[in-house]
């Protein structure tokens, strides 16, 4: 009776430090330097929600070339898809900030009109999601467009 005791006791003891070991969590970006270079945006995945009700999603695919985010080695970058394109950034474990500068644009057009665009500096915080030489994927969260819609996500997958 003891030794089954002691085999029970022994049995328990050895399944609670095996039930103890560490769950996995995402792995962090370890190599930014990956994130350096032209990436060129494939497809972007919105899921908005409208204010006063209802929400939206779509998706947006774009042709190899037309739209493009360059993350130089400086910490300075530009988005061709942003109005607002040029941008400073940090990257911390699998998280990016971004910081756009303050922009006005000033055409002027024949006959005499003058058109001005203002757009404000801003942060944008994004998490990495995955990284490969070839290919990056990131999400944006709670990101407005304006006043009226606030994009519950926003997923962006890019390639080189």
């Amino acid at each position: 009776m003891r030794k089954l005791l002691l085999i029970c006791l022994l049995a328990m003891i050895f399944f609670a430090f095996y039930s103890c070991k560490k769950k996995s969590s995402p792995q962090p970006v370890t190599d930014a330097s990956l994130l350096i270079g032209t990436w060129y945006y494939q497809l972007d995945t919105v899921k908005e929600a409208i204010t006063g009700g209802g929400v939206k999603t779509g998706v947006d695919s774009y042709y190899h070339g037309e739209y493009y985010i360059e993350y130089n080695t400086n910490g300075t970058g530009y988005d061709s898809i942003n109005g607002n394109g040029y941008f400073s950034y940090t990257v911390s474990g699998n998280v990016i900030t971004l910081n756009y500068r303050a922009i006005t644009i000033v055409e002027n057009e024949p006959g005499g009109m003058t058109f001005t665009i203002s757009h404000p500096a801003y942060t944008q915080t994004a998490i990495i999601r995955s990284i490969t030489p070839s290919a990056l994927s990131i999400l944006y969260s709670n990101y407005v467009s304006n006043n009226s819609i606030q994009v519950v996500y926003y997923a962006t997958y890019l390639t080189k």
